[in-house]
C-alpha cells in the first residue's frame, strides 16, 4: 500500500491501489462501477484499516464511511440526511408551551387623555375670555297658525339665506319699534322674505332684562306678515339675534 498514489496524473494507478483496499471497503451489494470519489474514499479507509495501530475513534469513521458508500447516491445527497448529521444528536424540550412571563402586566395608564385635559386647561387660562360669546337668556321661537312645523325647523337650522337685516344696538325701545316696522315693510316691498334682526343678548341691561329682544318678540307676533321666527344659530348671532321668515304680497 505504500506505493499507493493518489493524484490525477495516474489513474491507473489510483485505481489499482484501490482494488487492493477492495476486500476491506466495497459493499456487498454494489454492482455499479464505482466512482472517483468512491474510489478515493475506498483507498483511503483501506490504508486507514491496514496500519497497526487503529483506535475505536478511527473505527467508527471506518464503519460510517462503509455504511455512507453501501447506500444510493439519491440517499446521500438528501438535504436533510446531510443537515442531521451535520447537527448531531437532538433530544426534543421538555414542554413544547411558550414560556408565560411570570411578572403580571403594568395596568394601563391613560397618558394621552391626561396630557389632552392639561392643554385644555391651559388654553382656558391663556386664551382672553369674551363674555358676549356666551349664550345668554332663551331662544325665541313663533310658528304662524296653519303653517307646516317643516318651515320652523328649516328657519332654526340656516335652510333659508338672509337677504338683508338690521341692528338694533344702541337704540331706545321706542326707536327700535319705529325702525324695525319700516325695515320690515321695505323688505317685503323688495321681496327679502328671510331677514335677521339683531338685538342684543341683553348683557348691559338691568333688572329689566333684555328690553329690545322682549320689544322684538312681541312685535313681531304681533304682525300678521311674519310666518316664522327663531333665535338665530350661533355663528349668526345666536340668543343676540332671530330670523324672520315673512309672507310675501
Amino acid at each position: 500500500m505504500a506505493g499507493c498514489r493518489t493524484g490525477s496524473a495516474n489513474d491507473t494507478g489510483f485505481r489499482r491501489c484501490a482494488e487492493r483496499a477492495g476486500d476491506l471497503t466495497r459493499p456487498a451489494s454494489a454492482s455499479a462501477p464505482p466512482t472517483d470519489a468512491t474510489v478515493l474514499l475506498r483507498c483511503q479507509l483501506g490504508i486507514v484499516s491496514l496500519a497497526a495501530n487503529v483506535d475505536d475513534s478511527i473505527m467508527k469513521q471506518i464503519r460510517r464511511f462503509r455504511a455512507a458508500i453501501a447506500q444510493p447516491a439519491e440517499a446521500i445527497l438528501d438535504d436533510g440526511d446531510l443537515f442531521r448529521a451535520s447537527i448531531g444528536r437532538v433530544r426534543r424540550l421538555a414542554s413544547e408551551t411558550a414560556a408565560v412571563p411570570s411578572a403580571p402586566k403594568p395596568l394601563p395608564h391613560p397618558r394621552q387623555f391626561e396630557l389632552d385635559e392639561a392643554a385644555v386647561r391651559d388654553e382656558l387660562l391663556s386664551n382672553a375670555f369674551d363674555p358676549g360669546a356666551i349664550e345668554v337668556g332663551d331662544e325665541i321661537h313663533y310658528l304662524k297658525e296653519g303653517q307646516s312645523s317643516l318651515v320652523l325647523k328649516r328657519l332654526r337650522r340656516g335652510y333659508y339665506s338672509v337677504r338683508t337685516e338690521i341692528d338694533l344696538h344702541q337704540m331706545t325701545a321706542a326707536v327700535a319699534r319705529d325702525a324695525l316696522n319700516a325695515f320690515l315693510a321695505e323688505a317685503i316691498q323688495h321681496r327679502e322674505l328671510c331677514v335677521r334682526i339683531v338685538h342684543g343678548k341683553g348683557l348691559r341691561s338691568s333688572s329689566r332684562g333684555p328690553v329690545l329682544k322682549r320689544m322684538t318678540e312681541q312685535l313681531l307676533r304681533r304682525r300678521g306678515d311674519v310666518l316664522a321666527f327663531s333665535s338665530a344659530l350661533p355663528a349668526q348671532g345666536g340668543t343676540g339675534a332671530v330670523l324672520v321668515l315673512l309672507a310675501g304680497r
